[in-house]
């Protein structure tokens, strides 16, 4: 797929807009547990909520970069000169832990229980 710029370029789109569509479910589902968090507990706690989710990411930012410096400087990266450990390292890096991620991702969507209720259907964290 690396010869083939442009099956690349368009599966690396596909795989953005994609991301990009996930990213967007994560506040879609912090709302639907603020509604949920008033319908059970009569309390909406919408700041605190979304600064959680906020933290969280920011927190895994920072872990994610740091991660991929630590990687890439066990690989013995040198951004003046190209090794063949520092390419295997970041092809590594994109494909696999790229794919591996995704599939934690839909693992973590796939076990989460959901309870319905006369408004509708409203997730419900694993207990």
């Amino acid at each position: 797929l690396e010869n083939n710029t442009v099956a690349f370029v368009g599966l690396f789109m596909l795989a953005n807009v994609v991301g990009g569509v996930i990213g967007a479910t994560v506040f879609i589902s912090v709302a639907d547990a603020v509604v949920y968090n008033e319908a059970r507990f009569g309390d909406r706690n919408e700041g605190l909520m979304f600064a959680g989710v906020s933290f969280g990411m920011k927190l895994g930012v920072a872990i994610g970069a740091a991660a991929t410096a630590y990687a890439l400087s066990w690989a013995g990266y040198d951004p003046h000169v190209t090794t063949d450990s520092a390419i295997r390292m970041i092809r590594w890096l994109f494909y696999y832990v790229a794919a591996g991620m995704s599939v934690l991702q839909i693992l973590c969507i796939v076990m989460l229980r959901y309870e319905r209720s006369a408004e509708g259907v409203v997730s419900v964290p694993i207990r």
